[in-house]
């Protein structure tokens, strides 16, 4: 599975992204982290 638009960067995640990360890693779920300038 492949979750194509998730925005990781968001403050909202900031303090556990590495959690969410790892949690979709042993769901083997894929990540598209949309990025933002």
């Amino acid at each position: 599975m492949i979750d194509a638009h998730c925005h990781l960067n968001f403050q909202t995640f900031v303090s556990d992204v590495e959690e969410v990360i790892g949690r979709a890693k042993d769901k083997d779920i894929n990540i598209i982290n949309v990025g933002t300038a």
